[in-house]
């Protein structure tokens, strides 16, 4: 067999030919690191404010406190010159504020009162009866009874008062007669409430 004659020349390249079908994915690589986190961002403007809610029923009114009161009497008495009026319970306190402590004394607890009193009696002659009431350790003559007849031979004598009192620690009350002249058939009436600063 003779030699391997020269090479010719290169052809020219033909028509590329179909895509062939793509293979399978590989497997996930392994995930990456985290990055650092940004800086917070500006705080948003705040939102209006919503509608008020309906207001809820009123809840049960607590019990009411009874009342505090007691009343002091006396009749037909002969009321003496310069001392103390006697009395006697009429209605007593069960509370203990408003306590008859002997016959001439009624013991406060602290509290604001109400006292209304009245005093009669029937004067022998021409004269005058004074009643000054006592309490937080002096008399009050604002508070006092003054009852005058310049006639002569017997005259019934009355007076009343009514008012309002602060007691700020336990004080005694109680009412002096005065008269120059016999005052008989005396009576008292006494009524003393103990009012509720809140209702």
């Amino acid at each position: 067999m003779g030699p391997t004659g020269a090479t010719g020349n290169t052809g020219a390249t033909g028509e590329q030919g179909p895509i062939g079908i793509t293979g399978p994915t590989g497997a996930t690589g392994p995930t990456g690191s985290v990055g650092p986190t940004g800086a917070t961002g500006n705080t948003g403007a705040t939102g209006e404010q919503g509608p008020i809610g309906i207001t809820g029923p009123t809840g049960a009114t607590g019990p009411t406190e009874d009342d505090v009161f007691a009343s002091f009497i006396n009749f037909g008495a002969v009321f003496t010159n310069a001392a103390l009026i006697p009395m006697a319970t009429g209605v007593a306190d069960t509370t203990g504020n408003i306590v008859l402590t002997d016959p001439t004394r009624v013991t406060l607890q602290p509290g604001i009162y109400s006292i209304f009193y009245e005093v009669s009696g029937l004067m022998a002659e021409a004269g005058y009866m004074q009643i000054t009431p006592f309490y937080n350790s002096s008399p009050h003559l604002e508070y006092g009874i003054y009852f005058m007849t310049n006639g002569t031979g017997r005259s019934s004598a009355f007076g009343a008062v009514s008012f309002i009192i602060d007691v700020p620690v336990e004080s005694v009350f109680n009412l002096t007669f005065n008269s120059p002249v016999t005052v008989s058939e005396g009576t008292l009436t006494m009524v003393i409430f103990k009012l509720r600063r809140n209702l």
